[in-house]
């Protein structure tokens, strides 16, 4: 992991505009592996997982796009949740809602740092 921080470290010198995104992705460079679940009323299902160092895919439905195809897409979902062990699955609800998906009824996300702490929160809605 160490390596991988001075790789990651070296890159911001050479290309700061991809860092600064990067920096801002919940450190996703770091996680060694996160799952997020998504469901919605209208039955839509939308799934987004990375593993360390560079696989990622964003699943809805029956469609499925991996590695470049995904990642933009679950780089983008790692800003809108902003983990972080202090999070709560209210807060996860909030920012998903914020980001359009307000319909949502069901949130299973799954994250582990680069220590193997699992984190997992759980939401559904009630009614």
């Amino acid at each position: 992991m160490v390596l991988m921080k001075i790789l990651f470290a070296t890159s911001l010198i050479f290309v700061p505009a991809v860092a600064v995104e990067a920096a801002n992705n919940t450190e996703l460079m770091e996680a060694f592996a996160l799952r997020v679940y998504v469901e919605t009323d209208d039955e839509q299902v939308h799934q987004w997982s990375y593993d360390s160092p560079s696989y990622y895919e964003y699943q809805h439905n029956n469609a499925v796009l991996r590695n470049e195809e995904a990642k933009g897409k679950v780089e983008r979902m790692t800003e809108v949740l902003n983990i972080n062990e202090h999070t709560d699955s209210e807060q996860l609800a909030r920012r998903l809602k914020a980001a359009g998906f307000t319909n949502v009824t069901h949130i299973d996300v799954r994250y582990r740092d680069e220590d193997s702490a699992l984190f997992t929160w759980q939401w559904k809605k009630e009614g």
